[in-house]
């Protein structure tokens, strides 16, 4: 294993995630690796998680920013990587749990040798929280299938993700994510298609977290909405990677919009009820996230 320096990144708003960084902490101690640790708290509002957070800074090599200003999941990986010294940037997300997989840092150092950019992938809880969280584990369930790693690895770019990857810093440095996508959603389908167009390689690898963070029906469609609001705003920059993109467009050849949109103003209510009250089908969520985006406007509109 070549000798390394390692910058973690952790991005946070509002969420406790003192149990991931003192197993990767744990991790990296074991390793005898050079390396640090940054947790950056991005406009967190409660309390309660940034005091808990801020134990972190007890831990050998551990930072802990705590930033006022919420400025949205591209930005503060930018800010993250700024603020890094390592060679190498490992960024996760802070709704992960590491504690599953004892050789998470191991398998990434190891992979860094085949190409600038890895992906580990995810893998969802064994059990939904509750009743009132099944739309969000379903629609995990269903990701983590869609992402195996066969599928991954013959589509490179359009399955990289946020949820854990390492980047050399100075590649990172020199693409950066994209600033203005303040809302939440597809700032990683761009940062993809940039390293693609670069011609910046990117390796996928079986190295799992498990996603915790499984929102409310209720959260979770807030969530959808923002993700088709942000494909409609930055649809010029996504090419042909979004399939709603795609179904718009077809619906547009076939001058079936104004039919769409009728359907939107009568359908979008008591589909979102069902969605919030019951969430037992990704099927609606997809006929959901259509009919708010003809709500919006035209799929082809730009910012």
């Amino acid at each position: 294993m070549h000798a390394m320096t390692l910058s973690i990144l952790i991005p946070t708003h509002n969420y406790t995630c003192y149990r991931l960084i003192l197993e990767l902490q744990h991790q990296a101690e074991r390793l005898g690796i050079d390396y640090e640790i940054i947790l950056a708290e991005d406009g967190s509002r409660s309390q309660v998680s940034i005091i808990a957070n801020h134990k972190v800074v007890e831990l050998p090599h551990c930072r802990h920013l705590i930033r006022r200003d919420n400025v949205g999941r591209a930005e503060i990986r930018n800010i993250l990587a700024r603020e890094s010294q390592g060679e190498w940037l490992l960024y996760i997300d802070s709704d992960a749990d590491a504690a599953a997989n004892a050789n998470f840092l191991a398998q990434y150092m190891e992979a860094t040798s085949v190409a600038p950019v890895v992906c580990g992938g995810y893998t969802a809880p064994e059990h939904c929280p509750s009743p009132d969280h099944r739309l969000r584990y379903s629609y995990e369930l269903y990701s983590v299938e869609k992402n195996r790693l066969e599928r991954r690895m013959a589509h490179p770019y359009a399955h990289f993700s946020t949820f854990s990857f390492i980047i050399r810093r100075d590649v990172f440095l020199s693409v950066g994510f994209d600033a203005s996508m303040c809302e939440y959603g597809h700032e990683d389908t761009i940062f993809g298609l940039t390293l693609k167009e670069r011609g910046i390689a990117i390796h996928h690898i079986d190295n799992p977290l498990i996603h915790q963070g499984i929102d409310t029906n209720r959260e979770f469609v807030e969530k959808t909405e923002m993700a088709v609001a942000n494909v409609r705003r930055h649809a010029h920059k996504m090419g042909d990677t979004s399939q709603l993109l795609q179904t718009m467009k077809r619906i547009e050849r076939l001058h079936l919009m104004w039919a769409l949109r009728i359907a939107a103003r009568l359908l979008r209510t008591p589909i979102r009820r069902r969605l919030v009250e019951r969430g037992d089908s990704l099927r609606l969520l997809g006929i959901y996230k259509v009919l708010w985006m003809a709500g919006t406007g035209k799929a082809n509109s730009k910012k």
